[in-house]
């Protein structure tokens, strides 16, 4: 169940949820002209405790009851009666006379009963946990007595020790306020932060758990801004008061063991009391057990401190003094000697002073985090190190490399700040740094070579001081711009050339393949295959090696590295990384004709690009999503991503001419295509090209175009012996179709590399039935045509799957494929279905696709919804037998 009023942050009552305690609530009220009772609602901080109550006194209102209010204070915590007086009229001349407790209690139960006699009453107490004891003792004394009378009285109290002691043996029956379920709170979220990305959405949901008071406050406190990916989310005055006043009547030694937890990024028992005894040493295990009797902190085995509510830690964070934060980072540190990495991260939030030994160790640090993906722990441990430096130049380098990893985590603003705090004046290699990084921040559209050859320029200029690999670091935020450069191409392989050989081999590959893949082809693609071999590398490392496989067209190898690179990524914080390499992947799978994965990777670049503030990229995922949506039969989709985007003609052209050869129009696709393949067109492009080249001669074929098929292949004649994989295997279809003979099409499907290009296989096959059919080999051409409609069903290519068993058909076999539901799955949905059929945890699998676990829990509810299961189990089974 779920339930916010609105009211206390907005002065709206409109409801959210609730349904189940409203129904109670209402059926209290409604039978009191037949007899009274009462009722304690308890909930954590936040829940919507006072919210439910505000509500309740406002429908009772509205049938005539009448109803009489109070808030319990602190400041009246120690007046005896002070809540009393304020909610019943009259009961101050018998409180302030001295009378006896029991004569109050019974002075208070006429006045109720008198009240009572005149209409149905309802009394409510808010925050009756702050209650003086006196007034309490008072009021569940008449709250125990109220059946025979139109009255009842509502308590409404916090969870915590002082709830509990107070609710034991008070005979009041209870009902508990819970958090929201995940569809109410992203219901309420997106009333109060309408415009929140999607990512910071996650987070927000995840780090309010349900809390109503959370959700609300978070979204005000972030307003439109966007947080750094491992910073603690703003709090308001408010919330910040709410998760930290249970600690701020705690004892001295207790506040300090939860502030050093709330600090300590294991919070293990052993380690916090340690470090808490070293700042108190009065601290001891009677202190853990007050903090979990005040409802702060549990203790999991083996000795885990976990706090009740993620809130409540960073508020505890929040509300530190920064000279205290760095004693309790100081005291951690001490203790976690015999944990190198993580007593460096606490000595550097100690640091007061300038430090170089201290500075360089940081740095080593952020380099291994960099190496194994953690972008965002190399950004933050590079920028410390250069707040420690005292030396300006090193100073400078490490804001530098501490803005490329902000960027390549995902986090553009935090690169932005980091590059504006820099000097005015730098020198050479540390402006074309800092500049590279501003335009990848600012970059909009595809802006040809000039920049390009800037870029490539400086990086020759000051290659004799050996730092042309950190000038180009990052080197995939160009990438694009070598691949789809126009006029000057030439001008842009000869910089490439001069550049090449003063960088990292994955720089190198890089580079060459994209500037120059058919001159360079046989020299990076045996290195291309062996890294996607080995898979050997960083995931920075490995990504640009899936770039130079992507510029010689050697797809699958780039789907295989891109896949290790993503799988390395998640989880690590580099977003921005994740995006690219996602991106990447996706190009490659569309163009292999995996439908179903380009689709998948498709669809989370373009989230990831979109919040991580990379149009380029998001340009790159819209374009290779529209390919996969085209191969997929999804005209619709396919063409309002072309007509809205600012793309290449060459991605244009092709996304549209293989639009209309799904829909078997292929005069229509081969009017498209063509344009791709003339120098004088503007829409050249001398790579483009080899990926249009199959589905050109398909369409060719189809509709009489020999011809133009014949001078498209005589103007390729020059780069068949490049040894670019995606022009052989489009040359082998080519070729087998123009000769249309069983011996031929034999040939090309004896190809050793063509398994790993199942549509290319697949279309093999479907052209080589057809063949069979027509020369009246029924048996060979059902065998031909069976495997490339259950290839294209696999691939989720539907259009030509439904070719496939077109043939069948004519072919005399009755066809009527079952479609695989995960057709019906959206990209996402599949994305956790299947993480979750190999076994995965709903907290795995948020932790890998960076989503809240009920995040994960709903898309798996659609997803059994879907498949008509209602088990993972169920689930899991049926991922599998159907591939």
């Amino acid at each position: 169940m779920g339930y916010f009023s609105a009211m206390g942050a907005t002065g709206d009552d409109e409801l959210i949820g609730r349904e189940w305690e409203r129904a109670r609530l209402t059926g209290l009220v409604e039978d009191l002209p037949t007899g009274g009772g009462s009722l304690a609602l308890r909930g954590g901080p936040g829940v919507g405790r006072s919210a439910l109550l505000s509500w309740l006194s406002g429908t009772a209102r509205t049938i005539g009851v009448r109803v009489l209010t109070v808030t319990a204070t602190p400041s009246d915590a120690e007046v005896p009666y002070a809540g009393l007086r304020r909610l019943l009229p009259r009961t101050d001349v018998v409180t302030d006379g001295g009378a006896p407790p029991a004569r109050v209690a019974m002075r208070a139960l006429e006045l109720v009963a008198e009240l009572a006699d005149r209409s149905p009453l309802l009394l409510t107490v808010d925050d009756a946990h702050q209650l003086d004891p006196p007034s309490w003792t008072v009021l569940t004394f008449v709250a125990r007595r109220l059946t025979p009378h139109p009255a009842m009285i509502v308590f409404a109290l916090r969870e915590g020790a002082a709830t509990t002691d107070r609710l034991s043996g008070s005979g009041l029956p209870g009902m508990t306020v819970e958090p929201f379920g995940p569809a109410q709170a992203a219901l309420l979220l997106d009333r109060h932060a309408p415009g929140l990305r999607p990512g910071l959405r996650d987070r927000v949901l995840s780090l309010a758990e349900g809390n109503p008071l959370g959700l609300v406050e978070l979204a005000a406190g972030i307003g439109t801004a966007q947080p750094p990916p491992g910073d603690d989310l703003p709090l308001t005055p408010r919330l910040e008061q709410a998760f930290t006043a249970d600690a701020a009547g705690l004892p001295a030694t207790v506040r300090t063991l939860l502030q050093i937890a709330a600090l300590d990024d294991r919070s293990s028992v052993d380690e916090v009391v340690a470090a808490a005894r070293l700042l108190d040493p009065r601290v001891g295990p009677e202190d853990l057990r007050a903090a979990e009797d005040a409802r702060m902190i549990r203790v999991d085995e083996p000795f885990a401190l976990r706090f009740r509510h993620p809130l409540a830690s960073v508020a505890m964070r929040h509300a530190m003094g920064e000279t205290r934060r760095r004693a309790m980072h100081r005291a951690l540190a001490d203790v976690l000697a015999a944990q190198p990495e993580r007593q460096l991260r606490h000595r550097a939030c100690a640091a007061v002073d300038p430090d170089e030994p201290l500075a360089a160790q940081l740095a080593e640090a952020a380099g291994e985090a960099r190496r194994r993906g953690a972008m965002t722990s190399a950004a933050r441990a590079y920028e410390r190190a250069a707040q420690l430096s005292p030396d300006r130049s090193r100073r400078t380098d490490r804001m530098l490399r501490a803005a490329a990893d902000a960027y390549d985590a995902g986090d553009p603003g935090t690169a932005a700040r980091l590059l504006d705090a820099l000097p005015h004046r730098l020198a050479a290699s540390a402006r074309i740094r800092r500049d590279h990084l501003r335009a990848a921040l600012r970059d909009e559209r595809w802006s040809g070579t000039e920049r390009l050859l800037d870029h490539l320029g400086t990086a020759i200029a000051v290659r004799h001081q050996g730092e042309a690999g950190p000038v180009l670091h990052g080197l995939d935020l160009r990438a694009l711009e070598f691949f789809f450069a126009g006029p000057g191409r030439d001008a842009v392989v000869a910089a490439a050339r001069g550049l090449s050989g003063g960088l990292t081999e994955s720089q190198a590959l890089c580079v060459l393949s994209l500037s120059d893949p058919v001159g360079r082809c046989a020299e990076v693609l045996p290195q291309i295959r062996r890294h996607a071999r080995d898979l050997i590398g960083s995931p920075g490392e490995l990504h640009l090696v899936a770039l130079a496989g992507l510029g010689v067209g050697a797809m699958p190898e780039t789907v295989r590295l891109s896949a290790t690179t993503t799988g390395r990524l998640r989880g690590q914080g580099a977003r921005g990384l994740l995006a690219r390499s996602l991106a990447v992947q996706a190009t490659a799978a569309a163009q292999a004709g995996n439908v179903l994965l380009a689709g998948k990777r498709a669809a989370e670049a373009g989230r990831l690009s979109a919040e991580t503030s990379q149009p380029l990229w998001l340009l790159t995922a819209d374009m290779a999503g529209a390919r996969a949506a085209a191969l997929h039969g999804d005209a619709a989709t396919a063409l309002s991503v072309v007509a809205r985007s600012p793309n290449p003609p060459a991605l244009a052209r092709l996304v549209r001419g293989t639009v209309a050869a799904a829909e078997d129009r292929p005069e229509s696709a081969c009017d498209e295509l063509a344009p791709l393949f003339d120098p004088a067109a503007s829409s050249f492009h001398p790579q483009i090209r080899f990926w249009a080249l199959a589905t050109f001669a398909e369409a060719a074929f189809s509709c009489g175009r020999t011809r133009q098929l014949r001078e498209v292949l005589r103007q390729l004649e020059p780069a068949r012996t490049a040894g670019l994989p995606v022009l052989d295997v489009a040359l082998a279809y080519a070729d087998a179709v123009l000769a249309d003979t069983g011996d031929t099409y034999a040939e090309a499907l004896a190809r050793p590399d063509l398994p790993a290009w199942p549509f290319e296989l697949g279309r093999l096959q479907l052209a080589h039935g057809g063949w069979l059919r027509r020369q009246r080999q029924g048996g060979d051409a059902r065998r031909q045509l069976r495997a490339a409609a259950q290839t294209f069903t696999t691939l989720g290519a539907l259009p030509w799957a439904v070719r496939a068993a077109t043939e069948l058909r004519a072919a005399g076999e009755r066809v009527s494929p079952d479609p695989d539901f995960r057709r019906l799955l959206t990209p996402r949905e599949q994305q956790i279905a299947e993480l979750a059929a190999d076994g995965l945890s709903n907290r795995e699998i948020a932790a890998r696709l960076l989503l809240s676990p009920r995040s994960v829990d709903s898309h798996l509810s659609r997803a059994y919804r879907k498949a008509g299961v209602s088990s993972r189990a169920e689930l899991a089974r049926l991922i599998l037998t159907t591939g």
